[in-house]
């Protein structure tokens, strides 16, 4: 009666995340953000595109300024910077020059 293909799909669902390399950068810090969040498919997204253009983690900088994304260096692994209110983009900037 119930849906047994249900637990298949989600393991081949699982192992394809596991081959697309996404899960290499994504630290073991787990996102303390609400459910159905949009931070979530943020953090995602930043990880497929690092993997998908094949750049190293050592040369992405995630800065973060207050709020609900101000966790978000913390849940990649590459190098973070959290900033004061309002200082995100010339914090950003300098990194870049």
């Amino acid at each position: 009666m119930g849906n047994l293909r249900q637990p298949v799909y989600l393991e081949e669902k699982l192992q394809q995340v596991r081959e697309s390399g996404r899960l290499n950068i994504r630290s073991k810090a787990l996102p303390t953000w609400c459910p159905g969040c949009g931070y979530f498919s943020i953090v995602d997204g930043v990880a497929m595109a690092i993997n998908k253009l094949q750049i190293s983690q050592k040369d992405v900088t995630v800065v973060s300024g207050i709020g609900c994304a101000s966790r978000f260096p913390f849940f990649l692994e590459t190098y973070g910077f959290h900033t004061l209110h309002g200082r995100t983009l010339p914090v950003a900037t300098g990194i870049k020059v």
